[in-house]
């Protein structure tokens, strides 16, 4: 997902799942959300009903403790604003504390959105990463990659191999799965594919970003398409 059609979602009203971002593009969406020119520096003295940073109190991992002073301050009435959380140095949080704010992020909060600053992903526990979706607009970060676009190329060519995989893949995180209908429409444009199924595929993206649908069977679809678009 890129930072820009995120930036979109939070002025339609949407609070897509948790993220996982660099600091340039996390001053990029407050300063969207706000109205405002922010520079990352300037976040921690930013002072806005619908907006909370939150740092290590020491140059160290963020401890748990921190995070359940954290977790009553969340809990208030936003009205109909989304809430912007943002929680500086997550990618250095010990497991215990990315275990303890793990059900927050599971089961959201109705008009807040957390903002994970992270400089890697490497290190981030699984069940965090399942849970959340990476935007970014950094191409060292998580892109959609050639081989993603290969994939989808091979589905849309029939090939037994790709077909196979596909089929035998149970299920995708959320973010393989944004990737992957990221990827379906990079190709299906630069063939000049047309008709609606653009529309359907930004709604599969919203649905896999905003609930905690089960993405594999979302992506079906998308992939049965694949196939029939194949044989036209």
């Amino acid at each position: 997902m890129q930072v820009e059609r995120y930036i979109d979602m939070i002025r339609d009203g949407v609070a897509p799942l948790p993220l996982v971002l660099s600091r340039a593009d996390i001053a990029k969406i407050v300063s969207a959300r706000f109205g405002m020119s922010l520079r990352y520096e300037d976040l921690p003295a930013f002072a806005e009903r619908n907006f909370l940073y939150f740092t290590p109190e020491k140059d160290t991992s963020i401890g748990v403790e921190e995070i359940r002073r954290l977790i009553p301050q969340l809990y208030f009435e936003t009205g109909w604003e989304i809430r912007l959380v943002v929680i500086d140095r997550f990618d250095i949080a010990t497991d215990q504390t990315a275990n303890a704010l793990l059900k927050i992020l599971e089961d959201g909060i109705p008009g807040v959105v957390f903002l994970l600053q992270a400089a890697t992903f490497v290190g981030l526990l699984d069940t965090i990463v399942s849970r959340v979706v990476c935007v970014s607009s950094d191409m060292n970060q998580l892109v959609v990659r050639d081989a993603d676009r290969e994939y989808v190329k091979n589905i849309l060519a029939g090939n037994m191999e790709a077909l196979k995989k596909y089929v035998d893949a149970k299920w995708f995180n959320r973010s393989d799965a944004l990737i992957f209908v990221e990827a379906v429409e990079q190709v299906l444009r630069d063939r000049l594919v047309g008709g609606n199924i653009y529309e359907w595929l930004s709604e599969a993206y919203r649905t896999i970003a905003n609930t905690n649908a089960q993405p594999k069977y979302i992506l079906d679809r998308v992939f049965l398409e694949l196939v029939k678009q194949g044989r036209v």
